[in-house]
């Protein structure tokens, strides 16, 4: 009776055994095929385009994030395409140069979807993707530059309030708040938009190639807004369309057949979390009043 009952113990250990087993080859397989199997690498482009991340109370599409993940994604086997979606006003001229700069020479290929809005910034960066689509009601154009500056002289005579400043040269406190602007330093901040904005414009016509309708496109260079199907009438984007319609092109760039998506999202652990919160404490108010760049695509 011992033995019988000892036999069937090592019996139900055996199969035990084999059960896990089982298990054990069913989790490798699944994370192995979900390891290699090729995806659609997604890529966000949320808020006003700048160098920091900004703050808690008001975050920025950071460039440096952006340009790591779209690095992470170029090396990444798995990638055979990628989804950059964007939903931003745009931001500082020389960030957004710089994620032009990146999409452009992205070796895979990419898709470029707008959300609610994809206008100045938000455009530039998008424009040297391969394929590009914008939701029906999406907000897109705005193909200029600015640079904004608050003048204060007035409150500072009513509050009694005079700054003095010593300077090398006439122009070296130009943009200053505390004094009106002159007709000469004003010609100069003229020049520096307009050449910014020529910068836009040219890159957006090499972008674009000959997908741009040149003649309509110069009608539209004075910065007003365009709804998603004025931009294609004008070849500013490709398609007017859902984001399913976008990840399907993108499938179809990248030559696969299956629907996953690799998410791309940059790392933050708990001590970058706490970082940025006490960033947001002391910096917040201020970075929502004030724009980090001069020059912007906005």
């Amino acid at each position: 009776m011992a033995k019988k009952t000892n036999k069937t113990s090592a019996m139900q250990l055996v199969l035990i055994v084999l059960v896990l087993a089982v298990i054990v080859f069913i989790l490798a397989f699944s994370f192995l095929r979900n390891s290699f199997s090729p995806c659609i690498g997604i890529i966000k482009v949320e808020g006003p385009i700048a160098y920091s991340s900004g703050s808690f109370l008001s975050p920025s599409a950071s460039v440096d994030n952006l340009i790591s993940l779209f690095d992470r994604a170029d090396k990444d086997p798995k990638v055979k395409a990628i989804l950059m979606v964007v939903n931003s006003p745009g931001g500082s001229a020389a960030a957004s140069k710089e994620l032009f700069d990146r999409v452009a020479s992205e070796r895979k290929p990419v898709v470029a979807y707008f959300e609610d809005v994809a206008a100045s910034g938000g455009y530039y960066i998008s424009s040297p993707a391969a394929f590009i689509v914008a939701n029906p009601n999406t907000i897109t154009g705005s193909i200029g530059a600015r640079a904004t500056l608050i003048n204060y002289h007035s409150l500072f005579e009513k509050l009694g309030i005079k700054e003095e400043t010593i300077k090398s040269g006439k122009m070296k406190d130009i943009g200053s708040g505390y004094r009106n602007m002159t007709p000469e330093e004003r010609k100069i901040f003229e020049n520096l938009v307009n050449e910014t904005f020529l910068n836009f414009e040219n890159d957006v016509k090499k972008a674009r190639g000959s997908k741009l309708n040149l003649s309509l496109f110069s009608q539209i260079t004075d910065a007003r807004i365009l709804t998603a199907s004025q931009a294609k009438k004008i070849g500013l984007i490709d398609a007017v369309g859902n984001e399913s319609s976008a990840f399907k092109k993108a499938r179809e760039m990248g030559k696969i057949n299956t629907t996953s998506k690799c998410i791309f999202e940059p790392k933050k652990g708990l001590l970058g979390i706490l970082s940025q919160l006490a960033f947001s404490i002391g910096n917040g108010i201020g970075y929502a009043l004030n724009s980090n760049s001069l020059l912007e695509y906005r």
